[in-house]
């Protein structure tokens, strides 16, 4: 998303230019094409979009409030895997590594995986809440794709109706993650990552965060805190 709204930014393209949303996808290992296996029937409303257009606006929102695979995908394949994990380099974030598209199973086979580090994902979360991500206009516009997230099971979940939350979840079998940005009824605010891998069960991690977030909030709200 921040590479998207960069390139924005510097007026590559507008985010209401739209592409087509096709299911057609490249190993980055030999080029052989590869396809996402699509849910129609599922939460993701691109998933049943194949052949339409969309604007990248919708492409991204998709992206981030429903983790939509056949979203991130166009979108990798319109900003360049390199160029994504050189602007993270740009923001200090020097652990993320982002190689190829989702279900490139080619590359998987080979060892070739995207990465990422609570740490890293700490340091772009605070550059989004701070407006030096891309621009104060720009990460504004991110926030507020973030808030619309539609998983709120782990960092949302045990918080008050008053808290505001702006987060990315992620998660495969044995994986919960949840990454945000939450505001106290003060308007002071903090970064919250957190992530768990080799889980049983993904409800332990579900709990666990949702848990961990509810403490955190519990304790920073009822501090006189100065700043943020």
């Amino acid at each position: 998303m921040i590479e998207l709204f960069r390139r924005a930014e510097l007026g590559e393209f507008d985010l209401e230019d739209s592409i087509k949303v096709e299911n057609r996808f490249y190993s980055i290992v030999d080029g052989s094409e590869f396809q996402l296996n699509l849910n129609p029937d599922g939460n993701d409303p691109f998933e049943r979009m194949e052949g339409e257009t969309a604007t990248l606006w919708d492409l991204n929102h998709a992206m981030i409030t429903y983790s939509s695979n056949i979203a991130t995908n166009l979108i990798i394949q319109l900003t360049g895997a390199e160029e994504i994990t050189q602007t993270m380099r740009n923001l200090g974030a020097d652990k993320i590594e982002v190689r190829r598209g989702l279900f490139d199973m080619k590359a998987f086979e080979a060892g070739i995986n995207n990465e990422t580090t609570a740490g890293d994902l700490g340091i772009i979360f605070e550059k989004i809440a701070g407006g030096t991500a891309v621009s104060p206009r720009m990460d504004d516009k991110m926030i507020e794709v973030l808030k619309d997230q539609f998983y709120r099971d782990v960092i949302p979940a045990g918080l008050p109706s008053e808290a505001v939350v702006a987060n990315k979840t992620g998660s495969i079998s044995g994986v919960v993650h949840d990454s945000g940005i939450v505001w106290l009824p003060d308007g002071q605010r903090y970064v919250l990552i957190f992530l768990s891998k080799n889980l049983s069960e993904n409800r332990l991690g579900t709990e666990a965060g949702s848990q961990v977030s509810h403490i955190i909030y519990e304790i920073l709200s009822k501090r006189d805190g100065e700043g943020e």
